[in-house]
Formats: C-alpha cells, structure tokens, sequence
C-alpha cells in the first residue's frame, strides 16, 4: 500500500469518527427539541458546525487524493480505489462511512421536519395572543408561497 493509499485509509477512519459523532449530537438535538431545551440546542449547534467544518476539510482533501490517484472524485472513484488497491479493511470503513452518512442526513431531516413543526406551533401561538389569527401558508398564481392572514377588504364595518 503506497503513501496515498494510507493516507486515504487514515481520513476514511478520521470521516467515520466525526459522523459518529455528528450522529450523536443529531440524537442530542432531537432529545433537545423534544424537551424544548434551547440552551442545549444553541450548544449543539455550535459542536455541530465544528464537526462539519472539520468533516467538509477531511472531504477536500479526500477528493484531492482520489484526483491525485487518477479516480474519478466520487463514490464510484473511492470504491474503485479500494477494490483496486485490494484494501478490504479500508473498504469496509467506506461501507459503513456511507451508511453513517445516510443514517446522518435522515436524522438531519427529521430533526428539521421537526423544528419546523415547532415554528408553526409558536407562530400560530403568536397569531392567537396577538389576535391575529393566520390562515396559514397559502400559494399565489405564481407558486410563491405567502403567510394568510385576514383579508385587507372588509365585508363588514365595526
């Protein structure tokens, strides 16, 4: 196994550490939204930004490798790579880093599903309090997306 290889091997492991990681501060957040701990949510997010700007500097240079390997910069170019240099325990950590990773982004998605179920919850909350009521999201003849509210012609005086 030359340099590059190893050191491909080293940040495929380095990639599964920090989404390992970022898998827990994804459970993390989503106990924090459930109990509404926005302390907790604001330190979250800030150890999740690390975590990804940690995660998006190990995949330049990833990418990098692979260019510099001649394989194309890709899922398809890394698997390649490993078939090809026979490194079974390197493609092993490239399985599970691809399955890590989708277990992250659909952990991402539901927490922001969530969130923004949470966002609608306190809007309309404000509406009531504010006597406002909202109809909610509704779509003009364009597609645009626009917050409802009370009509600006009355069929009524007061």
């Amino acid at each position: 196994m030359n340099s590059e290889q190893s050191e491909m091997t080293a940040l495929l492991v380095q990639i599964h550490e920090y989404l390992t990681g970022l898998s827990g501060l994804l459970e993390e957040e989503s106990g924090a939204l459930r109990s509404r701990d926005v302390d907790n949510l604001h330190a979250v997010a800030a150890r999740k930004q690390d975590l990804a700007d940690n995660l998006n500097e190990l995949t330049v240079r990833q990418k990098s490798l692979l260019h510099a390997t001649g394989f194309s910069v890709d899922a398809a170019g890394m698997e390649s790579l490993l078939r090809q240099t026979a490194d079974e325990a390197g493609l092993q950590v490239w399985q599970e880093t691809l399955r890590m990773t989708a277990e992250c982004k659909y952990r991402n998605e539901v927490n922001g599903a969530y969130l923004a179920l949470l966002e609608r919850y306190v809007e309309s909350a404000l509406d009531v309090m504010t006597g406002s009521p909202s109809l909610g999201e509704t779509y003009g003849p364009k597609g645009s997306k626009s917050r409802g509210g009370a009509s600006p012609r009355r069929s009524f005086t007061v």
